[in-house]
This record gives C-alpha cells, sequence and structure tokens, in this order.
C-alpha cells in the first residue's frame, strides 16, 4: 500500500514563516513611528494567514487520513473477495466430481437394467415356444381320442357280431381287457393333459407379471435417463455463471487497482468538493460490484444445495432401481427353475406318449385278426373333416 508524504508542505510552510520573520526583524530594526505601525499590521495579516495556513494544513492531513483509511478498507474488500472466490471454486470442484461420479453410477445401473430386459425377453421367447408345445400336445389328444372312439364302435360291433358266436368269447374277453387298458391309459393321459393345461395357466399368469415388471424396468430406465440428460444440462449451466463470475471479479480487480493508482497519483492539495466526489465515485465504483458479487454467491450457494438435492434423489432412484433388478433378477431364478421342472415333466409325458401308439396298434392287429376276411360295414368321418383342416 502506498504512503503519502506529508513533511514536504509543513516544511514548506515553516520556511514561509522563518522567512517572513526575519522580514520583520529587519523592517523593525530600519523603521520608526508610522512605518513601524504598518508594519505591525502587515505582521497580523501575515500571521492570520499563517493560522489560515495550519489550518488548510491540518484539513489536508486529514483528508489524507481519511484517504489512507479508505485504502485500507478498499484492501480488506479486496481481500475477502479472493477469500469467498476460493470458497466458491472449491465448492464448484467437489460438487462437480461428485455429480460426475453419480452419473457414472447411474449409467452402469441403467446398462445392467438393459441386460437384465434382454433377459426376461428370452425367457418369454421360450415361454411362447412351449406354448406352441402345448397346443400341439391338445391337438395330439383330440386325435387320440377320436382314435378312443372309432374304437369303441369297433368294439360294439364285433360285440353284436360274435354274441352268437361261442368260439369267439375268449377272443372278445381278451379284446375288452386290451380295451380297458387302453381306457385307463386315455383316462392318465387325459389327467396329464389337465395337469398340463393348469400349469400352462400358471406360467400365462407369471408371463404377465414379468411383463408388466418389464414395462415397469422401461419406465425407470426413462426416467433415470431424463434425469441424468437435466443433471448435465445444470451442471454445464452452473459452469457457465461460474465463468460469467469469474469475469465479473477479473472486472472488479481491474476497477480496484486502477481506483488505486488514482488514490496514490492523486495531488494531496486537492480540494474538499473534488475529494467528496472522488470518494463517492470510488464506493460507486468498488463497494457495488462487491455487493452484486456477494448476491451472486448466495445464488450459486443456493443452486449447489438445490443440486445436491437432486443428487441424493438420483441416489435413491438408483438404489430403487437395484432393488427393482434384484427383485427381477429372483424372479428369472423362479421362471428357471420352473422351466427346468417342466422339462422334466415334458420328458415324461414324451416317455408316456410313446407307449400309446404300440397300445393302439396291438388293439388294432387283434381286432383285425379276430374278425378275419369280413370286415365291418362301419363308416367312419375322416379326421381332417373333423378337425376342420382345410387343404
Amino acid at each position: 500500500m502506498g504512503e503519502i508524504d506529508t513533511t514536504k508542505p509543513i516544511e514548506s510552510v515553516q520556511a514561509a514563516i522563518s522567512l517572513f520573520s526575519e522580514k520583520c526583524d529587519h523592517q523593525n530594526n530600519g523603521l520608526t513611528g508610522n512605518n513601524f505601525d504598518s508594519a505591525r499590521e502587515a505582521e497580523v495579516k501575515a500571521l492570520t494567514q499563517v493560522e489560515v495556513m495550519e489550518k488548510a494544513l491540518a484539513e489536508e492531513r486529514e483528508k489524507c487520513l481519511e484517504l489512507l483509511r479508505k485504502i485500507s478498507e478498499l484492501n480488506e474488500a479486496n481481500f475477502m473477495l479472493k477469500a469467498s472466490e476460493c470458497e466458491a471454486q472449491k465448492e464448484k470442484i467437489a460438487m462437480a466430481s461428485e455429480k460426475d461420479m453419480e452419473i457414472e453410477l447411474a449409467k452402469i445401473a441403467l446398462d445392467e437394467t438393459k441386460e437384465k430386459l434382454e433377459d426376461v425377453e428370452r425367457d418369454v421367447e421360450m415361454m411362447e415356444e412351449m406354448e406352441g408345445e402345448f397346443v400341439f400336445k391338445m391337438i395330439l389328444g383330440n386325435v387320440l381320442e377320436l382314435k378312443l372312439v372309432e374304437a369303441n364302435e369297433e368294439l360294439t360291433f364285433l360285440s353284436k357280431k360274435l354274441a352268437a358266436d361261442t368260439d369267439s368269447e375268449l377272443k372278445l374277453k381278451l379284446i375288452r381287457e386290451e380295451l380297458e387298458v387302453w381306457e385307463r391309459k386315455s383316462l392318465s393321459q387325459e389327467a396329464l393333459i389337465e395337469a398340463f393345461k393348469m400349469e400352462v395357466n400358471q406360467v400365462k399368469m407369471e408371463l404377465r407379471s414379468a411383463n408388466e415388471l418389464v414395462s415397469q424396468l422401461m419406465d425407470d430406465v426413462e426416467i433415470l435417463t431424463y434425469d441424468i440428460l437435466k443433471a448435465k444440462t445444470e451442471i454445464n449451466e452452473m459452469k457457465r455463471k461460474e465463468t460469467e463470475a469469474q469475469i465479473e471479479i477479473a472486472l472488479m480487480k481491474t476497477e480496484l487497482q486502477k481506483e488505486r493508482r488514482d488514490c496514490n497519483d492523486g495531488h494531496i492539495t486537492a480540494s474538499l468538493k473534488e475529494y467528496e466526489s472522488l470518494v463517492k465515485k470510488g464506493d460507486d465504483q468498488i463497494w457495488a460490484p462487491t455487493s452484486d458479487n456477494k448476491h451472486e454467491l448466495e445464488t450459486l450457494r443456493k443452486e449447489l444445495d438445490a443440486a445436491l438435492a437432486k443428487v441424493a434423489e438420483f441416489r435413491n432412484r438408483g438404489e430403487q432401481a437395484n432393488f427393482r433388478a434384484e427383485m427381477a433378477e429372483k424372479a428369472k431364478a423362479a421362471i428357471e427353475d420352473q422351466l427346468r421342472k417342466w422339462r422334466e415333466d415334458r420328458q415324461k409325458k414324451k416317455l408316456a406318449l410313446v407307449a400309446v401308439p404300440s397300445v393302439a396298434s396291438s388293439s388294432r392287429n387283434l381286432i383285425s385278426s379276430s374278425i378275419g376276411e369280413n370286415p365291418p360295414p362301419t363308416h367312419h368321418q375322416p379326421l381332417y373333416k373333423l378337425l376342420n383342416m382345410k387343404f
């Protein structure tokens, strides 16, 4: 801080007083009578002027002290401004790093959710394939029922034809036993089909719940994506405001240095009006930007609090998404276990269905051997007509 030299004006005034005193002594030695009175009056006037000059000197000294006090206040304000600037910069850096970390975690959770959704879609496709296989088994069951009807009709015809033939009673009894076995196996097959229907209905219900979970997860993914984009936009806006604040601080520093140079280079003997106008101008140019800077810092702190609240909200949503993903993983494991059980049951049912055609062929061979060369005059409707098949 520059210092104002006030000793030179004082020395000049003292030199003027001593010179005036020497002149007065010199005149007193050579003057008498009226000349002495006039010299005395001149001395009084000179003393009055000296007092006026001393008062002016005291005022100048007070002005210098006031100016020094103003410069000290300006330096203190500059120090506070630099401290607040450093604190704001630290807060901005910490907030930006935490925001970036939250965004990266949200991206990782989003990628994991997408992978889990793809797994659920594959499970849904597998369930649709199983549903098609169930439809095929339903058609096969209807075909077996039609074959059973045909066998019953043939049995009725044979019963009427062999009623009068006592030699064929043993063969008829054997045929009936075979047909009873066939009926029991048909009933067991129907029971298996009913159980499979119940399992398929349960699978449909689980598939519906899985689809609802998938749609809910998709909504959560969209919400997370929107929140990430919004957070990036807010970070960019805060960086822009920070740049503007730094520019304003640089301008304030420039104005402060200019005022300091003006204060150091100004004349000490300036008039009171010029000094008051200089002080007023300095206050307008220095204190106004400082108050604006404080307001800007307060605004930035509020925006920082809002951003931290949003980060907490993002963290909460990320935890909810992870919880839903864990629930989806558990549902997926349960579905895979159920699919494994269905595959085992399907293998058992395939083995049971393999035995059905062998029983039907043995019964047909037995019936044809008992009839011989006289086939029954039965008229059966073709299978494709019963199934309403079109070619």
